[in-house]
């Protein structure tokens, strides 16, 4: 057993899980089970051993391995978030995959209860940047954020050519989830007319410098940073326009995260 060890799963979106392996025709395990028999002849009973088929669902694990084996088999995966590579050209998402290790942080959006008792509320994962840079990076890749069990269609990813932030990206995405957290809260009454978008303005440069900052002072609660590897399907990236300092943005759904 030296060398090997069990993981800790901290998230898995199942459903998404689930379709994505049964779009790989990998959803069961075929097993071989030992059959022992007796027959009688005429020179007697006679002992016969043969195997039958036999098929059990995958487990969650299983489902996990075998959808990133395929992934990576089939060159649908990258280990880099979304980057430029010159200043002048959009960022390049590789895949619409990523596995990568990062420190991360898991944050709790908590219902807003005044409204709508403790219904709503939601996760979010956020990583300000990865742990390792492409080394042709030009624009380097920046802030991860990955909103978990979103209901939204996984269309293919959406680079915004302007005006781009994570957080207004989170907002939109929630839609009308939004106002039943304690994030509608924070945003003025008079401001009900406006997209989810704009209302979303105010935040967008604190956000991106100090993300675990705002999020608190938003009403957010979050634990300790921690190493950990996750997929995540990429929904939508642009360099951050709030950031001064020019990287990447990315906003995404995770499908699993693990220690």
């Amino acid at each position: 057993m030296a060398g090997k060890h069990l993981t800790e799963y901290l998230y898995c979106d199942e459903r998404r899980l689930d379709d994505y392996v049964q779009q790989t025709g990998l959803l069961s395990v075929s097993l071989k089970t030992p059959k022992i028999g007796f027959t009688f002849g005429l020179t007697g009973p006679k002992i016969e051993a043969s195997q039958e088929r036999s098929a059990r669902s995958l487990t969650r694990h299983e489902k996990i391995q075998k959808l990133i084996g395929y992934l990576k088999a089939e060159d649908l995966v990258s280990q880099d978030r979304p980057y430029c590579k010159t200043a002048d050209e959009a960022p390049n998402p590789k895949r619409d995959f990523v596995l990568e290790t990062c420190r991360a942080v898991r944050v709790l959006v908590p219902p807003n209860e005044s409204k709508f008792g403790s219904l709503g509320g939601f996760g979010l994962w956020v990583s300000s940047s990865p742990m390792r840079a492409p080394n042709d990076a030009a624009i380097p890749p920046g802030l991860l954020c990955l909103l978990e069990d979103s209901p939204s269609v996984d269309e293919p990813s959406r680079f915004a050519v302007s005006a781009y932030t994570a957080f207004s990206s989170i907002v939109v995405d929630l839609g009308g989830r939004f106002s039943t957290t304690v994030l509608a809260s924070a945003f003025p009454r008079v401001a009900d007319s406006l997209p989810l978008w704009r209302k979303s303005v105010q935040y967008m440069s604190r956000f991106i410098q100090r993300p675990m900052e705002t999020l608190s002072d938003l009403g957010c609660e979050f634990g300790d940073e921690r190493a950990v590897q996750v997929l995540y399907r990429v929904r939508a990236f642009g360099p951050e326009e709030a950031d001064r300092r020019r990287t990447v943005s990315t906003f995404g759904y995770p499908i699993v995260i693990h220690l």
